[in-house]
């Protein structure tokens, strides 16, 4: 992905940047137009929330670990010195990881400048659901740095339109309930 969108040999028109993002997350556009961007240093951000895979509850995150929640803003110069392929090809899971990894051996063993940037606790929206999750709600509590909130909905509302807040909420009403193992009992 970073290869076709940067690589001149690729793309006649290489981007200036990548911002690796999931098909379940929100950003606030106000994020990226704001962000304090330059070919030599990566742009992180710390704050997020999740979304519980029924719907019903918001944890808003503080990610404490370098290079913070794998939406970043990379440079093309940056990923330029990993031949545009920073992370290992064959991880599973961990691509974030890897591909700071990946760009900190590119640049000498040296992790590149970072600079982090946030705006709000909602400023990316990780939305979990019941299927295909590499990391549960309940595993991305041990970020948490306040308490869940039982309003998703209505705190969403305060930062996203008002039309998208309404099909994500009808999403999770007509997602099927969870179903829970019994101890020692695969469920039906």
């Amino acid at each position: 992905m970073y290869q076709l969108a940067c690589d001149p040999e690729y793309n006649r028109r290489p981007v200036d940047y990548v911002v690796p993002f999931g098909s379940d997350d929100w950003l606030d556009p106000d994020l990226l137009l704001t962000a304090p961007l330059s070919q030599d240093h990566l742009t992180c951000f710390r704050r997020c929330a999740f979304v519980s895979e029924d719907g019903r509850r918001l944890a808003r995150l503080q990610i404490g670990y370098q290079g913070g929640i794998g939406v970043r803003v990379i440079p093309r110069a940056i990923l330029a010195r990993a031949c545009y392929r920073p992370a290992d090809e064959h991880k599973r899971r961990a691509i974030d990881t890897s591909t700071l990894n990946g760009l900190r051996r590119a640049n000498h063993g040296r992790t590149p400048d970072i600079v982090y940037h946030d705006l709000h606790d909602l400023q990316i929206v990780d939305f979990k659901s019941q299927a295909g999750q590499l990391n549960s709600y309940k595993a991305c509590l041990r970020f948490t740095h306040a308490r869940e909130s039982q309003d998703v909905f209505g705190e969403l509302a305060e930062h996203y339109p008002a039309e998208s807040v309404a099909e994500m909420r009808a999403v999770y009403a007509k997602a099927p309930p969870q179903k829970r193992a019994l101890r020692g009992k695969v469920p039906a």
